[in-house]
């Protein structure tokens, strides 16, 4: 029976993984708190989707579209809740780590050490999880996905076509990772035919590449223009990003060194590794490869320097480096002697995981019958934020069924209007970079010409986030007429307002 067992799980590995590694990401995937944060802003335009809205033309996105139309297809089989929604985010890191797996294994990394490192990879971005579905895992699960492409299929002209519709697909997801892929791509290219000398190789490769993802992107924006959808596109996702310069950390420069540092380490590194280590072409050029998108996928850290975009832009050099160490012990050791650690390792891991989640789930179970049954439903919000979204939606339907208008000028907006299908696009979420060309000056002549509305801001400075409209808040205060409080915010009439309404 033992032996079966084994065969089994020898053959039918990846399904094993597979099933293991859900289990361990649904620890965190399955979060209960709520968060107001990316968490709820993608889950809120995802909803506004569901509701009928067109992306860009009804929602500030300013991202490329693929996360979000996966997201609605989603929403559109299982139902538009949290609970949904985090299912979502297990799926992307699920499948993640599934093909950081298989990477690992065409490598020519035995399966139980790659099982070892995969786990290795999942505890170093297992902090990221609770933090909800997003583009940017999704656009590093793709850029994975783009490596496991390269070091699995031999074909050189198969391959290039596939490299295509990768840089398509994570371009898709995410417009500046998808940039960073083909500047890799291209370095890539140019180290492969300057080592063999023949610039055609270059050329080459390089026009079937960028060729394919070039007739991918000329389809999409012709359905976009057929859905109306494409100048909207192109204010956000475009010609609006670059307000994001404004929220540059004082600490940017640091970041920058850091990752020239740690650039020019894993360049001496690979030298090292190339020259010594390696002596197969293919795993040169796999190790090349892996090593030049991990260096440009740093990049994912700007604008904004945080520890959630840090762990994102460094992963593929941490898989890179445990691939290092692999190989350096298979040349000066015999690692496959110790092979039964790591399969007790392994064992003993497994099993804390599938215990974590057999409780996690039991708990989550004990909590659904407090659970709201709306959108909330998979998230539990405690007694201050239930108390918090009651008030403020009973405020807006009093104020709505009088005529007036509500627009809440702070990121907590769509903990409000998503739970009453409102759509107040910039208002839902004034973030410097989501205003799309016209910027900040664009929201305040929005604000001017406001008619029967009211205007909220939130009472303490403390209370909101680096990414708001500082001239938004301050052109509200200074030329609109005050008219009370609610809440933790601050209540101002618009400019032109029906004085007949209370």
């Amino acid at each position: 029976m033992y032996e079966k067992i084994k065969e089994a799980i020898k053959k039918h590995d990846n399904i094993v993984v597979a099933i293991i590694m859900m289990l361990a990401v649904s620890i965190f995937a399955l979060h209960t708190k709520l968060f107001i944060s990316d968490e709820l802003w993608n889950f809120a335009n995802i909803y506004k989707m569901y509701n009928g809205l067109t992306i860009y033309n009804d929602t500030n996105v300013i991202i490329t579209p693929l996360f979000f139309s996966i997201g609605l297809i989603i929403f559109r089989i299982f139902g538009a809740n949290f609970l949904v929604f985090r299912i979502y985010n297990g799926l992307i890191f699920t499948t993640l780590l599934i093909i950081v797996y298989m990477a690992f294994k065409k490598l020519r990394i035995e399966k139980t050490i790659s099982f070892l490192f995969t786990i290795i990879i999942y505890i170093f971005v297992e902090i990221l999880i609770p933090s909800g579905a997003s583009y940017n895992v999704e656009a590093a699960l793709f850029v994975f996905l783009g490596i496991l492409a390269h070091i699995s299929i031999r074909n050189k002209k198969i391959g290039n076509i596939i490299q295509g519709i990768m840089i398509f697909i994570i371009f898709l997801t995410k417009q500046n990772i998808g940039a960073y892929y083909i500047l890799g791509i291209l370095t890539y290219n140019v180290i492969e035919a300057i080592k063999i000398k023949k610039v055609k190789r270059f050329v080459e490769d390089t026009f079937i590449e960028l060729g394919v993802a070039f007739l991918f992107l000329v389809i999409m924006l012709i359905y976009m223009h057929l859905n109306g959808n494409l100048k909207g596109f192109i204010n956000y996702a475009v010609l609006g990003i670059n307000e994001f310069n404004k929220n540059l950390a004082s600490e940017t420069l640091l970041h920058i060194i850091n990752s020239f540092l740690i650039t020019i380490f894993f360049v001496i590194i690979t030298q090292i590794f190339n020259r010594f280590i390696l002596k197969d072409e293919n795993e040169k050029s796999n190790s090349a490869f892996i090593l030049i998108q991990g260096i440009y996928c740093l990049f994912i850290q700007y604008p904004i320097f945080n520890e959630y975009h840090n762990i994102v832009s460094i992963t593929i050099l941490m898989f890179y480096m445990l691939y290092i160490v692999y190989k350096i012990l298979e040349k000066y050791t015999n690692i496959l002697e110790k092979k039964k650690i790591a399969i007790v390792l392994n064992i003993i891991i497994s099993l804390f995981f599938i215990t974590l989640s057999i409780v996690n789930i039991l708990n989550f179970k004990n909590h659904t019958k407090n659970m709201p049954n709306d959108i909330y439903y998979g998230t539990i919000p405690d007694d201050e934020q239930v108390a918090d979204i009651k008030l403020m939606c009973g405020y807006i339907k009093e104020q709505n069924s009088n005529g007036i208008d509500i627009k809440i000028l702070s990121y907590r907006s769509m903990a409000y209007t998503s739970l009453l299908k409102i759509n107040n696009k910039e208002f839902d979420l004034p973030f410097i970079g989501n205003l799309g060309q016209a910027g900040e000056d664009g929201l305040i002549r929005e604000i001017s010409e406001l008619k029967n509305t009211k205007i909220l801001i939130t009472k303490d400075e403390e209370d909101r986030i680096y990414q708001e409209s500082d001239l938004a808040r301050e052109y509200i205060m200074n030329n609109l007429e005050a008219d009370g409080e609610i809440g933790d915010f601050l209540i101002y009439k618009s400019n032109y307002f029906n004085k007949d309404n209370i």
